[in-house]
């Protein structure tokens, strides 16, 4: 895990070494974010449409290659239901500070650039709002890496963008003593799909 973190950390730190005179836009960005959790063999994942804000700056490298870091705060729902035992279940609140460093390729024609995207991004866990307080919220990974993969389309000044993430460690670290639904939330892997839309100045 901290091979993946340290791979990220090394495009993040790339990214400062763009020349200031590269064509740049600075944007804010909003869009919902739908969580999943690989690993979780004996529950099913519900209710898991939270949302996400923040900041962008689209930076154009060359004609058809694009720099877009942001600064994101990102809300992750989900609702974990024990598999024909609808009575057991948990609900999760998550909140995360998330850069995301998108690589975009894309065609430029005119008012309009379709672009592939591929996505390496840093999170830290903010807070957890868990309905179950034997949760311990210190068992979980504050800090967290990952990738993210998709696409999306800029018209004029508006941005539509669709990825898929996938994070790189587990959410906390497996004790014995863990009841059957906290065990598998930890050692889960948190999956999203994202969609957002973006205005640039």
């Amino acid at each position: 895990m901290k091979k993946h973190l340290l791979v990220v950390a090394i495009v993040l730190f790339l990214v400062s070494l763009i020349p200031q005179r590269a064509e740049a836009q600075f944007g804010i960005k909003a869009g919902i974010y739908t969580t999943n959790l690989s690993e979780m063999d004996n529950f099913k994942v519900k209710n898991n449409v939270g949302f996400q804000a923040g900041l962008a700056y689209k930076i154009k490298v060359i004609p058809n290659i694009v720099l877009q870091p942001e600064l994101l705060y990102v809300q992750k729902n989900a609702t974990c239901q024990e598999k024909g035992n609808a009575s057991n279940s948990e609900k999760l609140n998550l909140h995360y500070l998330q850069v995301p460093v998108a690589l975009q390729f894309g065609l430029n024609m005119v008012w309009i650039r379709p672009y592939f995207q591929v996505v390496p991004y840093l999170a830290y866990n903010l807070g957890d709002n868990i309905s179950n307080k034997s949760f311990k919220v210190d068992d979980i990974n504050k800090l967290n890496g990952g990738i993210g993969v998709g696409g999306g389309v800029d018209l004029w000044n508006m941005q539509l963008s669709i990825r898929y993430n996938w994070d790189f460690n587990k959410m906390g670290e497996e004790n014995a003593s863990d009841a059957p639904l906290y065990k598998q939330y930890k050692v889960s892997k948190g999956r999203a799909l994202e969609i957002s839309l973006a205005l640039f100045f």
